[in-house]
């Protein structure tokens, strides 16, 4: 059995139907376009992003609480 490649489709596969239906479904009023939610939500989506990173990249100064407990208990 000969297995096809996924990212090609299949020869018989027509997209035509596609832009219309995206046409169809796409009436966006002006008001929709003018509505300051997606900067919103693209910003708040960028600072939990940073936090995510400063959170991950920071390390506390000297020797946490883990530490102490392994210290004590190597000694």
């Amino acid at each position: 059995m000969r297995r096809r490649h996924a990212a090609v489709p299949h020869p018989r596969v027509r997209f035509s139907p596609l832009p219309r239906r995206t046409a169809q479904g796409a009436a966006v009023s002006l008001a929709q376009l003018r509505s300051p939610s997606p900067l919103v939500h693209a910003g708040a989506g960028l600072l939990l992003l940073i936090v995510a990173t400063v959170l991950s990249v920071y390390k506390p100064r000297g020797i946490t609480g883990f530490g102490l407990r392994r210290a004590a208990a190597a000694s």
